[in-house]
């Protein structure tokens, strides 16, 4: 008994018979939907899959085999436009099925290829760069609370480990050390901020150097909303939610600022401490659970 397969299934049916021997045995022919209105939209999915899509660009950036490939599945989604116009879907959806198994495998090429490995690379530089920041971060915090971050040590040490790896060609076993360094350092930087709340010292000298206190507190906050959620997927309701609160922080420190300007340092701070909350609560409402 044959199943139909909308164009969705369709599209990950195809992606595995590429990529599991096993399964390229046991789904070698999927059956579509032949239905005009299906094969049009399969039509429109397979031209932006050929022409236009990251894949398709990175493909012909790439040239040589990979965009030789590419060009076999353009003539055959040309056969499929041809076919759709003279009302011969049979014939279209059978056509798009060889152009999209055909660009599946033009990617594949491609992403074991010079241009993957350069995608590879450009994303460790940038994991790295966003680790050197959280680092920095981690040492903030601990002299603000007056301690020494013990674990940085250490973790840079596995950051090191992780750049010989790379500079050796490991990217790939790289990037798994570099991000236990990342999470390593994540989770310092929590065990800080989820110890006792931080006791500020009541003899500050004046107003004006509290409120340089608080202006750094709320510069390290700032920091930890970029590192700590950069990498969280978040649902657009809670999504919006966040972004709420992180443009009430910016509002009351930009009220901070301006009071301080006009000497006013003691509502400054008040604002600050505010603000500094606000991102506070962006975080817990990001999933990330921190004092404040």
């Amino acid at each position: 008994m044959f199943r139909v397969v909308t164009p969705l299934i369709g599209a990950i049916v195809l992606g595995l018979a590429i990529s599991s021997p096993l399964v390229a045995e046991e789904v070698k022919q999927p059956v579509f939907s032949q239905d005009r209105n299906s094969v049009k939209s399969r039509l429109e999915n397979v031209r932006r899959l050929v022409n236009t899509s990251s894949g398709a660009l990175r493909v012909q950036q790439a040239g040589g085999k990979a965009e030789s490939m590419r060009q076999g599945a353009a003539e055959h989604l040309e056969k499929a436009e041809t076919a759709f116009a003279a009302g011969d879907m049979a014939a279209a959806s059978g056509e798009l099925q060889t152009s999209t198994m055909a660009m599946f495998q033009a990617i594949r090429t491609v992403g074991s290829g010079p241009i993957g490995e350069q995608k590879l690379q450009e994303d460790y530089r940038d994991k790295r760069n966003s680790l050197a920041a959280l680092l920095e971060a981690l040492e903030r915090i601990a002299q603000e609370k007056g301690t020494t971050p013990t674990a940085a040590h250490s973790i840079r040490s596995q950051v090191a480990a992780a750049d010989q790896l790379a500079a050796a060609g490991g990217i790939k076993q790289a990037r798994v050390k570099l991000d236990k360094a990342y999470d390593a350092v994540k989770a310092e930087i929590e065990k800080l901020r989820s110890g006792d709340t931080l006791v500020r010292s009541l003899n500050f000298a004046s107003k004006e150097e509290e409120y340089t206190y608080e202006l750094d507190r709320n510069a390290t906050h700032q920091m930890l909303v970029k590192l700590l959620l950069d990498d969280k997927k978040l649902d657009s309701g809670t999504q919006a939610q966040v972004d709420l609160f992180i443009a009430e922080a910016g509002g009351m420190r930009k009220q901070a600022e301006a009071a301080a300007s006009t000497g006013d340092f003691g509502r400054g701070v008040t604002l600050l401490e505010e603000s500094t909350r606000a991102l506070v609560r962006a975080i817990r409402r990001a999933g990330v659970y921190i004092p404040g």
